[in-house]
């Protein structure tokens, strides 16, 4: 994905507040494809801040994903 020279790089707390998800969840959701790997600055971990909202767009509904209240048959 070819990145904006203007677009932020956030810190994994950020990604966090953004995204609800855990620090261990965003690791998996990155290996496995499903969310933008980070990039490094030395030792530190970050994600562009337009990959970040492309992938909020793509994930966000209205409606849930399954329904905890539905009985089982």
């Amino acid at each position: 994905m070819k990145t904006p020279s203007h677009s932020p790089l956030i810190p994994t707390a950020e990604v966090k507040r953004q995204t609800a998800l855990s620090v261990t969840s965003l690791w998996r959701k990155s290996k496995d494809g499903s969310f933008p790997s980070p990039v490094y600055l030395g030792n530190k971990k970050l994600w562009y801040q337009h990959q970040i909202d492309k992938w909020l767009e793509d994930n966000l509904s209205t409606a849930p994903s399954h329904n905890n209240l539905e009985v089982a048959k």
